[in-house]
């Protein structure tokens, strides 16, 4: 795991973005926004970009690109062999534009520490990727990542 440290400021940057959100109907909670905002800012330090913190009309958004190329997922489970899960629906799934999922850590506790775990291909998470038919998730072990770090 490689550590990234977020400022308050980029913590309450993220809380606010979450609000925002939930605001404008995006479906999820501030809580899981804010966890997945925080993951894409811990990952921006690692490859040295900026999150993209608009937000966009209903029905329209990123489609599922966080990055150039990349979907950033984030986990919260403080055990060993976190999971990178992805609901069936989502859209970048779809997008051809993705070539490539990450995995991240933090918690809503200790949000100002975000862990960057691996990575996969899509092509690699598709053929890994078990169905999880309680909560409708495509989902792959840390330990079947393409890299961890």
């Amino acid at each position: 795991m490689k550590l990234f440290t977020l400022t308050d400021e980029e913590v309450d940057d993220a809380t606010r973005f979450a609000v925002k959100l939930v605001a404008a109907g995006k479906r999820g909670t501030i809580e899981s926004h804010l966890i997945g905002t925080l993951g894409e800012m811990g990952y921006g330090k690692h490859i040295k970009s900026k999150v993209n913190l608009e937000v966009y009309e209903r029905g329209i958004g990123d489609k599922g690109a966080d990055f150039k190329d990349v979907q950033v997922k984030t986990a919260t489970w403080t055990g060993d062999n976190k999971e990178l899960k992805i609901n069936k629906e989502d859209s970048c799934l779809e997008n051809p534009n993705v070539n490539t999922f990450v995995l991240m850590h933090t918690t809503l506790k200790n949000r100002n520490k975000v862990y960057l775990i691996g990575k996969i291909s899509k092509s690699n998470f598709l053929k890994k990727a078990y169905l999880n038919t309680k909560y409708n998730t495509l989902t792959v072990s840390e330990y079947d990542l393409d890299e961890r770090f």
